[in-house]
């Protein structure tokens, strides 16, 4: 549920990130997020990170806690992301440079 929690925090912190349009701009795209081509609200989400929560509340996957990276690690093998990625030092702790 953790997971969960920090997953809701960035997805909104990620959308207040989004740059808003006056309505009067010129050539601005004026359809709702729920226009049938979008479904923005109603459709189901097919990306990795939405089956990986799908997962994560049906139960089917636990991730492991692990010291001053959280869940990182467990995360990324979750979602397919290498090994090599994490200890690149790309997600490096500040406390361990």
């Amino acid at each position: 549920m953790k997971l969960l929690s920090i997953l809701a925090a960035f997805a909104f912190a990620f959308s207040l990130a989004i740059p808003c349009h006056p309505p009067d701009k010129p050539g601005r795209f004026e359809v709702s997020p729920d226009h049938p081509a979008i479904r923005y609200s109603t459709a189901e989400t097919t990306d990795v990170v939405a089956a990986l929560n799908r997962r994560l509340q049906a139960g089917e996957l636990q991730l492991a806690f692990d010291g001053p990276r959280g869940y990182l690690k467990s995360v990324l093998d979750a979602l397919d992301i290498p090994g090599g990625v994490y200890d690149s030092g790309v997600f490096r702790d500040k406390s361990s440079a």
